[in-house]
C-alpha cells in the first residue's frame, strides 16, 4: 500500500473518532432556560441535590457550570418568560406577586 493511502485512512478513522466524541458530549449537555448561563443535565442514577445545593440538581432545578450550584429553573407567567424572572437569595426565582405557570397548566390554556 502506498503511504498516501494510508495516511488518509489514519486521517478518516481520526476524524470519525474526533466526531464520535463531540457528538456523545453534545448529548450529556444542554442550555437552561436562562439564556445567560449554560447548565448540564443529570443522569438518571446520580443523587440530585436540591435548590443551593452542589450539582446534579433535582428536576425542578438546573446546574450552573460556573459555580457548579443548583438553580431554581423560572417558569413563565402570564407577562413575562422564565428567563426574564430575577433571583433572589441567589437561587430561587422571584416571581414577585405573579404565579408561574406549570406545563401543565400552559397547555391547557393553549387548547382552549
Amino acid at each position: 500500500m502506498d503511504w498516501k493511502i494510508v495516511m488518509i485512512i489514519i486521517v478518516i478513522i481520526l476524524v470519525i473518532a474526533i466526531v464520535s466524541y463531540v457528538l456523545l458530549k453534545k448529548d450529556e449537555t444542554k442550555t437552561t432556560n436562562n439564556s445567560n448561563m449554560v447548565g448540564i443535565q443529570n443522569k438518571p442514577e446520580e443523587k440530585q441535590n436540591n435548590i443551593g445545593e452542589n450539582c446534579p440538581c433535582v428536576p425542578e432545578g438546573w446546574c450552573n457550570t460556573k459555580d457548579n450550584k443548583c438553580y431554581e429553573t423560572c417558569l413563565d407567567t402570564i407577562t413575562k418568560k422564565g428567563k426574564d424572572i430575577p433571583y433572589k437569595d441567589i437561587y430561587y426565582c422571584d416571581y414577585k406577586d405573579e404565579t408561574p405557570i406549570k406545563k401543565e397548566e400552559k397547555q391547557q390554556i393553549a387548547s382552549i
